[in-house]
């Protein structure tokens, strides 16, 4: 059987200094992530996190350029991760996700980060440092190795 691959787009934003993420709660586990997911009818994977960051967390966003970029896989699909700097450029603090996922949204430091369960574990040494190039992050089997 061959597998599904899906497509899903994560966004780095910052305000004063402080990185957005989403706190999660799934099958007894709490963690945070970027705000973003995956892509619907037709949209582009711009069109999906300007989507998602207004769904996730009320800000209007300008998305940048492909910052990181990761494949996940499990039995049934295989799923590429694209991450991209983005800037907040209006809107304010408020959850409207749809599915229900995002239970907090907050602005956190380097420091803070460091002491959340945060997935990809494998971007955090990276979201506090300029890159220039997009970085491949890697091949890891879904849940998070």
């Amino acid at each position: 059987m061959d597998k599904i691959i899906k497509i899903r787009a994560g966004g780095i934003a910052y305000k004063d200094g402080k990185l957005i993420i989403a706190r999660h709660h799934k099958e007894g586990k709490t963690y945070y992530v970027l705000p973003g997911g995956g892509l619907e009818n037709e949209e582009s994977p711009q069109q999906a996190l300007e989507r998602e960051f207004i769904e996730e967390t009320g800000f209007k966003v300008k998305v940048g350029r492909l910052a990181y970029y990761k494949i996940l896989y499990n039995d049934e699909y295989y799923s590429l991760d694209m991450i991209y700097e983005c800037e907040i450029v209006g809107g304010k603090l408020e959850i409207n996700d749809p599915d229900g996922k995002v239970e907090e949204v907050k602005f956190v430091d380097k420091e803070e980060l460091d002491e959340l369960v945060f997935y990809p574990e494998q971007l955090k040494e990276h979201l506090f440092k300029p890159g220039k190039e997009a970085v491949f992050l890697g091949i890891y089997r879904f849940p998070e190795d």
